[in-house]
């Protein structure tokens, strides 16, 4: 039944954990509920369909993922219009495919007749399986933006019942849900967790502009701070905790893209004390972080005294304003949750200690992507190429025409501040599908500097004003980061997670490995070139939390380690 009341030792076992059983489960795969999947990676076994004999059940084992595995298209089209119902078969084929559909949610709709459910046949049309009929579905009547309908599932193979298909629709009749420069933009729900309203979000849409198109950003600051009026000189609340949670997000986003700036509480390199974060948050209330592609940059220290202790964060310890008063922008991207059954909301969340406190947090744009994304603001240490020589290499962020004017800044260690690389005019080339800043004029200006790395980043100009990248290390003879760095593991000892420093070379994908005292692998995790900040939150790849004892992180490559001790305590 899949409740791990066994596992959790609540009772010995019931009539719902057999096969078939009372559930009546005809399936064991990787991909059902209970699965076959293993401890640290899938597994190719297959059971089923088990069927009730006298002496038992019997099955079949087949060494496939899944051997009646499908993938079920689906889109609803316009007012009273078939559904576009698209099936095809990812391992055996099957003879005859039926379907009962099913609607939930809260939006609603119907098929003709009133009906909320159907019974159809499907057929094979040389390379994926349609509706033999058409299917009409009526939309529900001027449904609320971010409400859905749930359309579930329950397909029958060659006369075995496939796991349900769940497919959530959500209505989203306003398109400017991201828009918050849109006139119509309607404001998100905002909610205080801790009941405290020191710190709030508001719409700044008149002078002074924080954006160099002279457009609104969303900012979280101090609830007096209404209208950006007393900018630059405003301030979150301190002991505040609040969120803004989006309308449903519509199920084809795969990506969405934030231009923004947060100060905060700085306490040293990789911790803060106040924060901001981008979670999912489902239908059921569930709430999970959702992480920058790229990878977080801080730590909210567990024992700030703040709500959100312990949480990675994007957060920034000093905001760069220029000339102009505008701050330097900075962009992540996030990848919405590709195996959600349910609808999904992005909840933006900010909280403060009881001290020091910094401007906020601000957003000038967001922007959704239905297409794959690999990188918010790509950067790297680029070898010879085909058509470009060795040196610094950049993409802008989506849209990429939107950007210009590029100033490659370096980490000057002795101020604690990036500046600008001199006599750069004029050196920067188009390559490949980015710009490329050649690496001998690069290492040549550094040279005199007599570090042994040099941390690199580019600054460009953008609608929104300018937007920084994150940096890359480069070493004096023209390596990127030959070998992998693990820093050491803060706080260690500790009772909730840990958070270390990895650099990684460029070009290299790393493992992450976990290990507890017996040498076994309790989690794994691939880590992309760069430099990142990563947090493990002392839970097995199950997401259960380990038990108090020394545990072993390990930086594995093709050519080299890099293994620090924690130990975590009740």
């Amino acid at each position: 039944d899949n409740n791990q009341n066994l596992q959790m030792g609540l009772d010995d076992g019931s009539e719902d954990d057999l096969f078939p059983g009372a559930l009546d489960v005809p399936w064991l795969t990787p991909g059902t509920l209970p699965s076959s999947a293993g401890y640290y990676e899938t597994t190719e076994v297959s059971l089923g369909p088990f069927v009730r004999e006298n002496s038992g059940v019997t099955f079949d084992v087949f060494d496939t993922f899944d051997p009646f595995s499908i993938h079920l298209d689906f889109e609803v089209l316009n007012n009273s219009s078939p559904l576009d119902i698209r099936v095809n078969s990812l391992a055996q084929d099957f003879e005859n495919l039926s379907c009962t559909l099913t609607l939930g949610g809260e939006a609603g709709g119907e098929f003709p007749g009133g009906l909320q459910s159907v019974i159809f046949d499907l057929q094979f049309n040389g390379d994926q399986w349609t509706p033999v009929d058409p299917l009409v579905f009526t939309p529900p009547v001027d449904p609320v933006p971010g409400s859905n309908t749930v359309f579930l599932f329950d397909l029958i193979a060659d006369g075995f019942a496939l796991p349900r298909e769940i497919k959530p629709w959500v209505w989203n009749t306003d398109p400017s849900i991201f828009d918050f420069t849109d006139e119509q933009w309607v404001p998100w729900l905002e909610i205080f967790p801790d009941g405290v309203q020191h710190t709030q979000w508001h719409l700044w849409d008149s002078a002074p502009f924080l954006t160099e198109d002279s457009q609104p950003v969303l900012a979280c600051t101090g609830s007096s701070h209404q209208t950006s009026e007393d900018w630059p000189n405003v301030q979150y609340g301190n002991s505040s905790r609040t969120a803004l949670v989006s309308p449903a997000l519509n199920p084809d986003i795969q990506y969405i893209q934030m231009i923004h700036a947060q100060e905060v509480e700085f306490l040293k390199a990789g911790t803060v004390m106040d924060g901001g974060l981008a979670l999912w948050e489902y239908a059921d209330g569930t709430v999970i972080p959702a992480e920058p592609v790229d990878g977080w940059q801080n730590l909210i220290l567990p024992g700030s005294n703040n709500s959100l202790g312990g949480l990675n964060t994007v957060a920034d310890s000093l905001m760069i304003l220029h000339d102009n008063q505008q701050p330097q922008w900075r962009c992540d991207l996030y990848r919405l949750p590709q195996d959600s059954l349910q609808p999904v909301k992005l909840r933006l969340e900010f909280a403060s200690n009881s001290l020091w406190r910094a401007k906020g947090w601000f957003i000038a744009s967001m922007e959704v992507f239905t297409q794959e994304q690999s990188s918010a603001f790509p950067v790297l240490w680029q070898d010879d190429h085909e058509s470009c020589t060795k040196g610094f290499y950049w993409q802008y962020p989506q849209p990429s025409s939107n950007f210009s004017n590029p100033v490659v800044e370096y980490f000057d260690a002795r101020e604690g501040v990036f500046v600008s690389l001199p006599n750069q005019e004029n050196r920067v080339a188009s390559c490949g599908q980015g710009w490329l800043m050649p690496g001998d004029f690069i290492l040549d200006e550094l040279s005199p500097s007599g570090l042994t790395r040099h941390q690199l980043r580019v600054v460009a100009d953008g609608p929104k004003g300018k937007v920084a990248s994150r940096s890359i290390v480069v070493y004096p003879d023209g390596g990127a980061e030959p070998v992998a760095y693990l820093q050491r593991p803060f706080p260690n000892p500790s009772h909730g997670g840990v958070k270390f420093l990895a650099v990684i070379p460029t070009e290299e994908q790393i493992t992450l490995g976990i290990y507890d005292l017996r040498g076994h692998r309790i989690d794994k995790k691939l880590i992309y070139g760069g430099t990142q900040q990563i947090f493990w939150d002392g839970t097995d790849t199950s997401g259960r939390r380990v038990a108090s004892g020394t545990y072993y992180l390990k930086l594995e490559g093709s050519d080299f380690s890099s293994m620090h001790k924690v130990v975590l305590l009740k």
